[in-house]
């Protein structure tokens, strides 16, 4: 099967059949799982996607029966195939690599053309590329806003493979192919000076002078009266030649030969192979083909420079002009409020190349103008430079190759810095730490890469099967980060790896080396993070540090608070909350700070050795306690807010908000504990309570509740919900003296009955489940009456249903809904749930079909409470409406199906540590391996 956007969007058979895609909606969902790169898309993106700001009435619903409707192309493209769109915990996903899409096959095979050394071939390989192309990309979705990065991205690839074939069939001495090849693409391309010129050599050598000189012309106009400016050197060169009727520009002559500079290179040799770095390499080279202008960027010590010079040295031969590394690390930094012009940097560029040597060799004086006299130079050849360590004068780099690029038709720069150039044509590559997980029967690149330096220290090191998990856990707290390990592993000498796994809270003293030929900063961890320190303003020093107060990753709203100071005590390192994103955004683009994006929003953290060095910081500036007070009462107001929110229409965004701040919300908890903070971790266990249920995670709420509750602080009603939950908890889970502890709990309440309403109903359930049923549905009967005398409908619908469950499927009697005659399920949905109570209504009735034995409606049931709870995220409910699933195939006679849902149930239900979803999935296996037995169904809930 393949996907196919180069034109109209459509599928194809493995035979070549197409299989048209009817409806634009569908072409618009195939078109954006496609150009995510199977990447995962949350819904409510593809929805925006797909509707914009005219969704339908239930988008959710709308947009599952479009993707049952994808499915079912893609199993007619290709039987199976439907199991390509996967449903991820992050979104949907089209699970194809790009040889399967004609987008990445076209990619794949531009790449390749252009490392072919053979004019020939390489113009068979790009004949065969834009082959592909059926008209324009995406067909009649292209105008689609989102899309549109996509589109031109694709048309700029077309424009570079047209570009290059037109050149290589000049080259070949077939100017007619070239004619006929390239003035289709002039209009869709009218700008490429490139193309231009080439074509303009085709007519020449054709003998028509007149319609090259046209051609020329036509751009001159352009430029000028759109931009103001002229073609750049090479083509004025060009037209100049032509119109003298240079004698070289004729047919069969040879290729201009480079007059000033030999094809050379001053690349330093490899010291040390590269270690890993697979994928880095294959998507740097891509990048280097598509474009001229790349820039690694990322931490001091990730190894940004390796990469660059690995690559710089496979490609030495393919550049008439050289390869040139130029090493910007001995420039002083930029002044503050200098731009700069790059001139510093051009005159480097020059000494790298010999170019003021021979300048001098002549007798010409040296020259005023460097950024013209490289850019003189290099012409229209093709070379590849390197700068190198770029952050502290990036102004200047940025300068230099503007004008560089613009002037030297040729050149290509493949930059390192710790932050963007900030060009319109820069690729910005992120350069991450070393993998720090095994890979297929492989180590990780982090041990590999410590295990090589250590060797080179000490010989005698050896990676045995008592060492490998410390050296493993060693280079998890290095973070992959190779500088890190290179240091760690030169102290193998003198420490064993148990030593320096003990002593790395003291890393930033203890990682360092004696600096024989090594830059100051490259002698020691603390020294490398030093100097991008003194490369930060004061602000963005001060929001460093104050993220340190966290280990973990922080949302955007965290980072404001927690980082802010008041502006009543605004000083010289103090940060409003505008100032934040600012500072934000500049500490990740100088690899400070790293961002990850996730469905709930971009979170910002530090790598640990960062963390370590800004805590110090943190600690000088006298600021801990206070942001520490900061980051607890963030947290604190954010738990609130999430208990209300996950209580209604709100209820899936909270779930994602809450995911994604379980981390710095559980150290805030640990934070209250450790202080003997018991009104904090009261308040806090309170607030993550339904989001811990509703997410299976009963067993931290088990423990966070025991823990804030024995703990010093107010008796009051928070204390006597949290102990009402603790104990109902240990009567579920069999506790000899939790009824006691109930009764107790309860009384703590007094005559305030509508507050114990909040948790009386979960403690009858507690009893109900403990097969305690006179008092537990005493107990919830008599908390709903009072929820909906409160006006609390969510919550009394919620302990109807859950009440029915057990009455249903352990007595077989009807539920009984709420006590004012109201269907829960509609109370739900005009509050607005559409998931967690949705799914407990459903449940109820999958428990009706099933004991009344309609087996039909129990899985149709199964199925629909499994699509919520999907759809919402509840993976520990999940995999229970998985493995029911099983059971419904199993029923049907269709084993292989009731193993697979089996295995998937199981599967996350281990992903999600869901031991009563584990137990289930051993009691249907053992179903499955006597076909004609079954299951009570009273036995599985």
């Amino acid at each position: 099967m393949l996907v196919e956007v180069l034109g109209p969007v459509r599928l194809t058979t493995v035979e070549g059949a197409p299989v048209p895609v009817p409806e634009r909606k569908l072409r618009l969902l195939l078109a954006a799982l496609v150009a995510a790169g199977g990447e995962p898309i949350p819904a409510d993106a593809l929805i925006d996607r797909l509707w914009g700001e005219s969704p339908p009435r239930d988008p959710r619903a709308v947009l599952r029966a479009k993707l049952s409707h994808l499915r079912s192309l893609l199993d007619a493209a290709q039987p199976g195939a439907r199991e390509l769109l996967e449903r991820t915990p992050a979104g949907y996903r089209l699970a194809v690599g790009p040889d399967a899409v004609d987008a990445g096959t076209f990619a794949t095979a531009l790449a390749r053309a252009r490392r072919l050394d053979a004019p020939v071939r390489t113009a068979e390989a790009l004949r065969e590329a834009l082959d592909l192309w059926r008209g324009q990309p995406y067909g009649d979705v292209r105008d689609e806003e989102w899309l549109a990065p996509v589109v031109a991205e694709s048309a700029q690839a077309r424009g570079d493979a047209v570009e290059l074939l037109v050149e290589t069939l000049v080259e070949l001495g077939e100017p007619q192919e070239a004619i006929d090849a390239g003035m289709p693409a002039v209009p869709l391309h009218p700008g490429r000076e490139r193309l231009i010129g080439a074509l303009m050599h085709g007519l020449y050598q054709l003998g028509r002078q007149h319609e090259a000189l046209a051609l020329y012309e036509s751009l001159r106009t352009r430029l000028a009266d759109e931009l103001g400016i002229d073609p750049g050197p090479h083509l004025q060169g060009l037209h100049t030649r032509i119109l003298r009727q240079d004698p070289s520009l004729g047919p069969g002559a040879a290729r201009e030969p480079a007059p000033d500079v030999p094809a050379r290179t001053n690349l330093p040799a490899e010291t040390a192979p590269l270690i890993g770095r697979h994928d880095e390499l294959e998507e740097l080279g891509r990048l280097v083909d598509a474009s001229r202008l790349v820039t690694l960027t990322g931490i001091g010590g990730v190894g940004k420079t390796r990469l660059a010079l690995h690559v710089a040295r496979a490609r030495a031969t393919e550049f008439d002009r050289g390869v040139w590394f130029i090493d910007l690390t001995e420039l002083s930094p930029t002044p503050v409020g200098e731009g700069g012009h790059g001139e510093r940097i051009a005159r480097s560029v020059m000494s790298a190349m010999g170019l003021i040597q021979r300048v001098a060799e002549v007798g010409a004086p040296d020259p005023d103008d460097a950024l013209h006299r490289v850019g003189e130079a290099l012409g229209a050849r093709t070379a590849l430079l390197v700068l190198d360590n770029c952050e502290h004068v990036v102004t200047e780099v940025a300068a230099f190759v503007a004008e560089l690029l613009r002037h030297a038709a040729g050149a290509r720069v493949l930059a390192t810095s710790r932050e963007p150039l900030g060009l319109p044509e820069e690729q910005r590559d992120d350069v991450g730490t070393l993998s720090t997980e095994p890979g297929d029967g492989e180590p990780a690149e982090a041990v590999e890469f410590f295990v090589a330096r250590a060797r080179a220290a000490d010989p005698g090191f050896v990676l045995d099967e008592d060492s490998t998990a410390t050296v493993t856990e060693l280079c998890r707290r290095l973070d992959g980060l190779p500088l890190a390990l290179e240091l760690a592993a030169a102290r193998i000498r003198g420490l064993t790896v148990d030593a320096l796994l003990e002593r790395l809270s003291d890393r930033l003293n203890l990682l360092r080396r004696p600096g024989h030929g090594v830059p100051r900063r490259r002698q020691t961890l603390r020294g490398m993070i030093d100097w991008s320190w003194s490369l930060l303003s004061e602000t963005e020093r001060a929001v460093l540090r104050r993220l340190a107060v966290h280990p973990g990753a922080m949302g955007l709203e965290a980072a404001e608070t927690i980082c802010a100071h008041p502006s009543e005590n605004r000083d010289s390192t103090s940060a409003e909350r505008a100032e934040v994103v600012d500072a934000l955004t500049s500490l990740v683009d100088r690899s400070m700070v790293t961002m990850i994006s996730t469905p709930a929003g971009a979170r910002y953290g530090l790598l640990e050795s960062i963390a370590a060095y800004a805590g110090e910081k943190l600690t000088e500036a006298g600021e801990r306690d206070a942001v520490a007070g900061r980051h607890l009462d963030h947290y604190l107001d954010l738990v609130r807010r999430a208990d209300r929110g996950l209580r209604g229409s709100a209820q899936r965004d909270w779930l994602m908000r809450m995911e994604a701040e379980r981390v710095p919300v559980r150290h805030a908890f640990h934070e209250s504990v450790g202080s003997q903070d018991g009104e904090r971790a009261v308040a806090l266990v309170l607030g993550t309570f339904w989001y811990s249920w509703m997410s299976g995670r009963q067993a931290d709420l088990h423990g966070d509740l025991a823990a804030a509750t024995a703990l010093p602080g107010p008796r009051d009603r928070a204390f006597a919900s949290a102990t009402t939950l603790a104990a109902a908890l240990d009567l579920g889970a069999g506790g000899g003296e939790a009824r006691e502890r109930i009764t107790a709990a309860l009384a703590l309440f007094g005559d305030d009955a509508a507050a114990r309403a909040e948790v009386q109903w979960f403690a009858g359930m507690a009893y109900l489940a403990a097969d305690l049923h006179d008092e537990g549905e005493r107990l919830v009967d008599d908390a709903v009456d009072l929820l909906i005398r409160r006006g609390m409908d969510w919550e009394a619908a919620v302990a109807a249903c859950q009440r029915d469950w057990v009455i249903v499927m352990d007595r077989g009697e009807p539920p009984r809904g709420l006590p004012d005659g109201r269907d829960p399920e509609s109370v739900l949905r005009a509050v607005g749930d559409r998931g967690y109570g949705l799914a407990l209504v459903v449940g109820v009735q999958y428990c009706v079909a099933e004991v009344e034995g309609h087996a039909e409606r129990a899985a149709d049931a199964a199925d629909r409470a499994l699509e919520i709870c999907q759809d919402m995220g509840f993976w520990s409910e999940a995999a229970y409406w998985r493995i029911v699933g099983a059971i419904s195939s199993l029923r049907s006679g269709d084993l292989p199906s009731a193993r697979r849902r089996l295995e998937e149930g199981r599967a996350l239900a281990q992903q999600v540590a869901s031991q009563h979803g584990l137990g289930f999935a051993d009691q249907v296996e053992s179903m499955i391996a006597r076909p004609e037995g079954d299951v009570d169904p009273r036995r599985r809930r």
